[in-house]
């Protein structure tokens, strides 16, 4: 690094920009983004980063959230984010810089501290507070947006004080699908770009070419620096935590309980329970189905996995039955079940198939199970535009009754797919591509809570949870960059295959398989802060 660009010590902490957020071009281009939700100014987050691409790890460094704030200018309460350098010979350490959002949501950099001399002692360790401190962004920005600032302040020298000014470009560049750090893959990840020139008397600096990488909720994840043609840094999150909480690729969910094994399945002609529903129509009912090539049956069991009945849908020819939901339909007044037949292991169907019955009446103490016949059922098929695929998520937008499939691939790469109400009987329509949504394992199985406020996508060894806002659709969620998703780890599984949201809070799991492949698959229920307890609470459509 040069002479000149040492001496300047809040120009590397204006890369701290690092946090901020860029968007993705054009399928993006009208969503919006807090800065709020990107620049981490939380108590107790430290990040820690490591030279990547070659560059030394003499560099390496940490960011950490000091407890203690500063008054800065116009009186604001600001940030502390203390620089801590693996190399204690290197002039960053113990440098800070101060950060603060205002009533309305802006962010500014208001100064800094050089915690170590800089210069042959030109530039003592001192604390400046910008007397015009610099905007770096806001609320509601979007894809494309740029920053322009100039900010002011004094600095002490040996030779006594003298003005600086900076000036800032910041451009919210782009949303990457995913960044592969050492710390995990990052999905959904926004770059932007910062240059950055200024003067403090006899020194001139710029930053030049420097691009940053984000991910919400977390802050920089990857910085790539250019301070001169001299000298250039790459550097990626490698450890860290955000309000004491590890730092991971993919947060976990906070509102759930640990889960809990509540049953076993006792259906003996049952092998591979693919899709899972609660009933909102029978309280304490769940919903079950066997996989490829098993008779068209329907599977009634109690939140202990107690059979409680097996209904047949009759003049339904055996397929690949992989997820199940249960919502509304044409009668207001009764709920549906909606049997998603889109398995395709070789990738040779002509077309798949949605499934709706009415969903039958049984108690959850139903003794000894019911052996019925559901005598009508209606088909939706649909077709790929492009070539068949194989998937096993299934989500029914009980607000629209949109249908939504989730491709399963060995990588996570998962393509997902719609097809827009209204529905018609036996009339072929063509699925719509929306997105492609990355996950760590092929998907599974999905549900949709009765309010259609929540989804989940699961695969073997995770459950992903989106929360859809109020006023938001669920294919703006799917589709948008903002909405991450948290993760809930599962039990273990020996096959993980479906999940269910109970009506009043948590969800419910099983497995595919069991030891002697005839019931005896474990039943497993994932508790949240609503319901806190086994099973929760039951409510109805009506």
């Amino acid at each position: 690094m040069s002479a000149s660009t040492e001496k300047i010590r809040f120009l590397h902490l204006l890369l701290t920009l690092a946090q901020l957020p860029a968007f993705a071009p054009a399928s993006w281009a009208q969503e919006t983004f807090d800065l709020e939700d990107y620049f981490i100014l939380t108590q107790g987050s430290r990040w820690h980063y490591t030279a990547i691409n070659g560059a030394s790890t003499d560099d390496d460094f940490a960011w950490e959230v000091l407890p203690e704030t500063i008054t800065v200018t116009g009186g604001h309460e600001a940030t502390r984010i203390y620089t801590d350098v693996d190399d204690p010979g290197d002039s960053r350490m113990d440098d800070e810089d101060f950060w603060y959002f205002d009533s309305n949501g802006d962010l500014y950099f208001a100064g800094f501290h050089n915690g170590v001399a800089d210069g042959g002692g030109t530039f003592p360790a001192q604390t400046i507070i910008l007397t015009d401190p610099i905007k770096i962004g806001g609320r509601d920005m979007e894809i494309g947006e740029v920053v322009m600032d100039t900010g002011a302040g004094t600095v002490q020298t040996a030779l006594g004080p003298i003005n600086a000014t900076i000036q800032s470009t910041i451009t919210y560049i782009e949303v990457m699908d995913q960044v592969v750090t050492p710390l995990g893959n990052f999905k959904n990840a926004i770059r932007l770009h910062i240059e950055i020139s200024g003067s403090a008397g006899f020194v001139n600096f710029d930053i030049k070419d420097a691009d940053v990488i984000l991910a919400r909720h977390v802050g920089m994840i990857l910085q790539s620096q250019e301070f001169d043609q001299d000298d250039a840094e790459a550097h990626a999150i490698d450890g860290g935590f955000i309000a004491g909480m590890t730092i991971t690729d993919d947060p976990p969910c906070t509102n759930f309980l640990n889960p809990m094994m509540v049953g076993t399945i006792d259906v003996q002609d049952l092998e591979d329970p693919s899709g899972l529903a609660a009933s909102t129509k029978n309280p304490g009912v769940l919903w079950t189905h066997d996989d490829d090539g098993a008779a068209p049956n329907l599977y009634a069991i109690s939140t202990t996995g107690a059979h409680l009945g097996t209904f047949t849908i009759t003049g339904l020819a055996p397929g690949d039955w992989e997820d199940l939901a249960v919502g509304p339909g044409p009668d207001a007044q009764k709920t549906y079940l909606y049997i998603a037949d889109i398995g395709d292991n070789a990738e040779t169907r002509a077309q798949i198939n949605i499934y709706r019955v009415e969903e039958p009446a049984v108690s959850s103490s139903q003794a000894p199970p019911l052996m019925r016949n559901i005598a009508s059922f209606e088909n939706f098929p649909l077709v790929f535009p492009d070539a068949p695929d194989n998937a096993e998520a299934f989500l029914l937008d009980p607000t629209t009754l949109d249908f939504y499939i989730i491709v399963k691939k060995g990588d996570g790469k998962s393509r997902v797919w719609k097809a827009a109400a209204p529905h018609t009987h036996n009339q072929q329509a063509t699925l719509e591509l929306i997105d492609t949504l990355y996950f760590d394992n092929q998907v599974t199985g999905g549900a949709v809570n009765q309010d259609g406020s929540q989804f989940a996508v699961r695969t073997s060894t995770e459950i992903f949870t989106f929360t859809i806002p109020a006023g938001k659709t669920m294919q703006e969620v799917i589709t948008g960059f903002t909405y991450q998703p948290c993760v809930v780890s599962t039990m273990t599984e020996d096959d993980g295959e479906a999940v269910a949201f109970n009506p009043n809070g948590g969800f419910y799991t099983t497995q595919e398989v069991s030891a002697n492949k005839a019931g005896g698959q474990p039943l497993f229920f994932y508790p949240d802060l609503a319901s806190n307890a086994v099973g929760g609470s039951w409510t109805t459509y009506r």
